[in-house]
């Protein structure tokens, strides 16, 4: 039970950790419905069926330039991001509801696979629990990611209900967090990309 309540916490803190998925949850919420939001929390279900088999198999043996270029992946992919909730946010785009489901899903998948967080995250905390769990015993480890990914998800849904009805109480509110979403999602994509440009310039 120690496993599966290590594993409940530790999806809860990975949901509401500042980062590009959270903010891009937020954003879809405002613009399109708290279901669009709780899309995007569903979306590491899709991503981290590759990312977690690659990062156990390679735990520990990532090479630095690795990270590097996974830095600029996901400083490329927060700069799109951006500029699209920077264009809702200068039309003043009012909630839509269910207006791209699929998108949603698909664009919170690819802002995982792309982004050094999801690797670092598995490879330095969540990584080294599953395997500890899976040696002693499968079902143990079964019930590590059913744990962790039911506070993930959990926590996420709440993230997008709570901003859902912010957003819906005042359309002003909604254009205020818009804006607010653009500049962090501009300011992750800056950092990334000044991190992995860095950190390849300088091997």
């Amino acid at each position: 039970m120690n496993v599966i309540f290590q594993a409940i916490t530790l999806g809860i803190t990975a949901a509401l950790l500042p980062g590009t998925l959270q903010t891009f949850l937020i954003a879809e919420t405002l613009r399109h419905g708290w279901r669009c939001g709780l899309r995007v929390a569903c979306s590491p279900l899709l991503s981290d069926a590759l990312i977690v088999p690659l990062v156990l198999l390679v735990l520990g043996r990532l090479p630095d330039w690795g990270l590097d270029a996974l830095r600029l992946a996901g400083g490329g992919s927060a700069l799109f991001l951006a500029r699209g909730v920077w264009q809702a946010w200068r039309q003043g785009t009012t909630v839509k509801p269910d207006a791209a489901p699929s998108r949603s899903l698909l664009q919170g998948a690819l802002v995982n696979l792309l982004g050094p967080g999801p690797y670092l995250f598995w490879a330095t905390l969540a990584g080294p629990l599953f395997l500890e769990a899976y040696r002693q015993a499968l079902l143990l480890a079964g019930g590590f990611l059913l744990g962790f990914y039911t506070g993930f998800v959990g926590a996420g849904a709440v993230l997008a209900v709570l901003f859902h009805r912010a957003g819906a109480a005042s359309p002003r509110l909604t254009r205020a967090l818009l804006g607010l979403c653009a500049g962090l999602l501009l300011l992750f994509a800056l950092g990334l990309l000044w991190e992995g440009l860095h950190g390849l310039m300088g091997r």
